[in-house]
């Protein structure tokens, strides 16, 4: 259980937070361009939120300190609590920890939020500050299924015809996760924040830099991004999971999701000539109009035409 006690709100109630919520922009005041939040190992007992900087160019004698508070949610009430971040001394970067007893998860549905506030302070003073926001994410690929909270999870995700933030609201009501293309900083909130999971599509521009952005927001679980990405040197953002879209062939290393076109009655026929032990999502393409309404059905109808946990998830997507 998480340890802030919840109620549940009811719709009007949930609604009005929710809008009040969205009204005002996250607070960051001389921004760490490189600043890096992030959460770590993630129990129900306990999880570790992380700060880190690379060490290189900062005056001597920097450290990063903040807090962590929350959780806080648009669609319960709970008891909030602040959890000093500890700076760990110095290193190749410097990296502050907080550790969080009985953490709330961010899910799709029940989106718990954290308020990240981190200092870089040279000799006492802050020379620098920022404030992100986190959701604890427990999500992976494990043995070829998606596993949310340590449990098999199901992605069903729709390409919308037409879509706007506030049409967010009826799609969770759905219980649908949404692809959009390169989604904005305001569209990433406003997911977060009504707990609407988004696969994130990112085919051009610097990607590298892309991914960093999109990682800073919880309502983010998947990247999908081309089959020639090269990672180089620098790691994959910590808490995003990428993914590619392809057709029959051997995908990258780094690849933990592969979106594909079913070329048969079964995920193995695609597996048998590929080898590859990642989560696969089976895609199908149409030029329909994919409103919550018609895209559910259609989502549904798909899904159906499989043996119950065939593929590891399932995407409608536009032509």
């Amino acid at each position: 259980m998480c340890r802030s006690a919840a109620t549940l709100l009811g719709g009007k109630e949930t609604a009005a937070i929710a809008a009040e919520i969205m009204k005002h922009a996250p607070i960051a005041r001389m921004p760490l361009e490189q600043l890096e939040v992030f959460f770590g190992r993630a129990t129900p007992a306990e999880a570790r939120i992380y700060a880190r900087i690379p060490a290189v160019g900062l005056p001597a004698g920097a450290r990063l300190t903040g807090s962590v508070r929350g959780p806080k949610s648009a669609f319960s009430h709970t008891l909030s609590a602040t959890i000093p971040l500890v700076d760990l001394g110095p290193g190749a970067a410097r990296v502050a920890e907080a550790v969080v007893p009985e953490p709330c998860f961010w899910t799709p549905g029940m989106p718990y939020l954290y308020e990240v506030r981190v200092s870089l302070e040279v000799g006492g003073q802050a020379w620098a500050q920022s404030e992100q926001m986190l959701g604890i994410r427990p999500m992976g690929s494990s043995h070829r299924r998606l596993v949310l909270e340590g449990k098999p999870w199901i992605l069903r995700t729709v390409e919308p015809s037409d879509f706007t933030i506030e049409s967010l609201i009826p799609w969770r009501e759905a219980k649908a996760s949404l692809v959009l293309s390169h989604p904005g900083d305001a569209e990433c909130r406003a997911a977060s924040e009504q707990g609407v999971g988004l696969v994130a599509m990112v085919n051009e521009g610097d990607i590298a830099a892309e991914l960093r952005r999109l990682s800073r927001w919880p309502a983010v679980m998947l990247a999908v991004v081309p089959a020639d990405f090269d990672p180089g040197q620098v790691p994959p953002p910590a808490n995003l999971m990428l993914g590619v879209r392809m057709p029959l062939g051997k995908p990258p290393a780094w690849a933990k999701v592969v979106l594909a076109e079913p070329t048969g009655n079964s995920s193995e026929d695609w597996r048998g000539q590929v080898g590859a032990d990642v989560s696969l999502i089976a895609v199908k393409t149409t030029e329909d109009e994919r409103t919550v309404q018609s895209a559910a059905q259609s989502l549904a109808e798909f899904e159906g035409a499989f043996a119950a946990g065939e593929w590891a998830g399932y995407a409608l997507l536009g032509k």
